[in-house]
């Protein structure tokens, strides 16, 4: 099959998986009513939004559809971006500290009762966390002007342990209640998702992708090592300092709309690679819309077949035997 046709086929999933996202609930709404209603919003026709559905669609479903999926497409595209920086298959946005540091941020939010104030204040400390996390990263490894992906990776290990562990220090210090609420959003959810929250993740997640599009060259180039790199034109580190920031960004985005939710940025990447190759300027797109079906998809099966439940956990459950599979065979 040919890469437009795969792209295609892909494309298709992401729109079946969110007309069904949108569609099945408590009260399923059919096809028509939901491009009625989307139309009179987007076209301002008045009519169809006498619809009996229209506040469902609109206020609740596709916000919090279109917000798990550019979730998806973020968390995707930071693993992406991370795997080739690292030259590793196994990482993910979890392993430079991104995860640690947004589980701080949250966990400092939820100590002085940010959330009850505005519920904005908690994604975005959260967001600040795991930006800070990647620039300590950064500054720790870099030294003599160089950013070797070993010392990254060291110290990304470094900064999570030490993150998690201010973390789990602050959890002992506050209420019963209050841990209940950093455990409910450490699992992962978009129960609260609403317009405000589609946009704090996808202009981020659209903007980056489209400004990294043209150097996607130099991510392939970092895989053939840095030696080769250098020999072929590119600076090495300055290419690795710049998707790294990149992909924080964009990780950051996800967690501040949808708590910590794992493995998408694992097992979608490496997907599409066995589809396409190893190439960037292919693998990207197939897995920023990858990335946007599969979690819809989780948070379609959290919502409905099991009473709600966290979408991290759903992705957990699909992602560990997946992550013990690449294991034994890596």
């Amino acid at each position: 099959m040919q890469y437009k046709a795969k792209l295609l086929l892909v494309t298709a999933c992401l729109f079946v998986a969110l007309m069904l996202s949108v569609a099945i609930g408590s009260v399923f709404v059919p096809l028509g009513n939901i491009i009625n209603i989307i139309y009179s919003h987007l076209f301002g026709n008045s009519a169809p939004q006498t619809d009996e559905y229209d506040a469902i669609i609109w206020f609740v479903r596709l916000p919090r559809a279109l917000t798990a999926a550019f979730a998806g497409a973020a968390l995707a595209a930071a693993g992406a971006f991370m795997q080739g920086i690292f030259r590793n298959p196994m990482a993910d946005p979890g392993i430079i500290g991104v995860s640690s540091g947004a589980s701080l941020g949250a966990v400092i939010s939820v100590a002085l009762g940010l959330p009850a104030i505005s519920i904005f204040l908690m994604p975005l400390t959260s967001a600040t966390g795991a930006l800070l996390a990647a620039l300590f990263v950064i500054t720790i490894a870099r030294k003599n002007g160089q950013l070797p992906a070993l010392r990254l990776l060291l110290s990304g290990v470094a900064t999570g342990m030490f993150f998690g562990a201010i973390t789990y220090m602050i959890l002992l210090a506050i209420s019963g209640d209050k841990v209940k609420q950093f455990m409910f959003w450490t699992t992962g959810n978009f129960n609260s998702a609403v317009w405000v929250n589609v946009w704090m993740v996808a202009i981020p997640t659209v903007f980056l992708l489209v400004l990294t599009a043209p150097w996607l060259r130099d991510l392939n180039l970092l895989l053939t090592g840095d030696s080769q790199a250098r020999a072929l034109g590119i600076n090495p580190n300055r290419s690795r300092f710049s998707f790294m920031i990149a992909a924080s960004i964009i990780a950051a985005s996800a967690v501040c709309v949808g708590g910590s939710i794992s493995f998408i940025g694992l097992i979608v990447p490496h997907i599409a690679r066995r589809f396409v190759g190893a190439d960037f300027r292919r693998v990207l797109p197939l897995v920023t819309i990858g990335g946007a079906t599969l979690l819809l998809i989780c948070d379609l099966i959290a919502r409905t077949l099991l009473n709600d439940v966290s979408v991290g956990i759903v992705t957990s459950l699909i992602g560990v035997p997946y992550f013990i599979v690449l294991l034994r065979k890596s």
